[in-house]
């Protein structure tokens, strides 16, 4: 199952060992879907469907200075091997004709807008 941050702690940007001790099934996984890749439509159903959901990135230099903003950045790769962070969509948008991701980061509120980015 899944820790709450309660009894897993904050993220602390540090290598380490995994915080297990504490750990209980609060959160228990029924189950899982696999997305079309590279799908927004896709994604999008699959969020309103069953979220929450988990979706790899690719961390960059402007990533991990995100602060506002909807994020873009031509410097981002979808290649499977770049790809080396998860965060969790929690609902999208649309600004100027694009759809946007309104994504939930494990890095703690003091990065983003209050753990989260667009």
């Amino acid at each position: 199952g899944l820790p709450t941050v309660a009894e897993y702690g904050q993220y602390t940007n540090k290598d380490g060992e995994c915080n297990i001790l504490n750990m209980t099934e609060t959160f228990p996984i029924r189950g899982f879907v696999d997305v079309t890749p590279l799908s927004v439509g896709a994604l999008k159903v699959a969020l309103v469907n069953h979220g929450p959901l988990s979706v790899s990135v690719h961390v960059t230099e402007a990533f991990l200075q995100y602060s506002s903003g909807v994020f873009y950045d031509t410097e981002c790769s979808q290649l499977p091997n770049d790809l080396n962070h998860e965060v969790t969509p929690v609902g999208y948008g649309q600004r100027d004709g694009d759809t946007f991701w309104i994504l939930k980061n494990s890095w703690g509120p003091h990065w983003g807008i209050g753990g989260y980015m667009y």
